[in-house]
């Protein structure tokens, strides 16, 4: 969608004119794939891990310098029933992962 908006021809001047000149040079295919590594990289940077067993052990050497984080889960809309059921058994997998972890207690 970024890459056909960019494509369209406009005689813009400046950095959306030198953006488009790339993106007709290039072609739209080699751009999805450098904003896909983009946001790939963004998200590597921001989020922990794909599952909250990933999470807690990506995140264990920040914890040893006393670093803390919040967790979060993306993605958890669910449409169907099944839906529901696996991000009911997500949930409650993370809860019982994150509980378990000596920083939590029922306190919190």
């Amino acid at each position: 969608m970024l890459s056909g908006r960019v494509i369209d021809k406009d005689n813009s001047q400046g950095i959306v004119g030198a953006l488009r000149g790339v993106v007709r040079r290039l072609g739209e295919p080699v751009i999805r794939v450098a904003l896909s590594r983009a946001v790939r990289q963004i998200g590597a940077r921001f989020l922990l891990g794909r599952t909250i067993d990933e999470a807690i052990s990506n995140g264990a050497d920040a914890r040893k310098d006393g670093y803390t984080f919040p967790y979060g889960m993306l993605g958890e809309a669910a449409r169907i029933e099944g839906d529901a059921q696996r991000h009911h058994g997500a949930y409650s997998k993370a809860t019982s992962a994150i509980y378990l972890h000596p920083r939590y207690d029922y306190g919190q």
